[in-house]
């Protein structure tokens, strides 16, 4: 249903958007390094 759709899309966004995030973290901490 829509809801489920939703959710599951709210889920995927959550879940790129920390990964985008790691992503940041990873590549600042290579600088450091």
């Amino acid at each position: 249903g829509a809801v489920d759709w939703k959710s599951a899309k709210q889920s995927i966004f959550a879940t790129s958007s920390a990964e985008a995030e790691y992503i940041v973290a990873f590549d600042a901490s290579k600088k450091v390094v």
